[in-house]
């Protein structure tokens, strides 16, 4: 799955008690070894449209930077939130 059929899906995962704005959102793949890998990355209002569309640009670039596959999200987890 990529990120937005992922959160379609399996929806937006929570670790944290609240949310602010900024959010450290990981996201659980399989890389090219097939093997489970995370990646994390710090957007704006993880889980809005927005947000989203963010989250999904940032780790499209890391896949073509890294030679893995878009499609193989497991999940997507805010582990970490911050009001500023």
């Amino acid at each position: 799955m990529n990120i937005k059929t992922c959160l379609k899906k399996k929806g937006l995962q929570i670790e944290v008690s609240s949310l602010g704005v900024w959010n450290s959102v990981d996201i659980s793949f399989i890389n090219s070894d097939g093997m489970e890998d995370e990646t994390q990355f710090d957007v704006m209002f993880a889980g809005t449209k927005a947000g989203n569309e963010e989250l999904a640009a940032l780790y499209k670039d890391f896949c073509k930077e890294n030679h893995f596959p878009t499609n193989t999200v497991q999940s997507v987890t805010i582990v970490k939130s911050a009001r500023t």
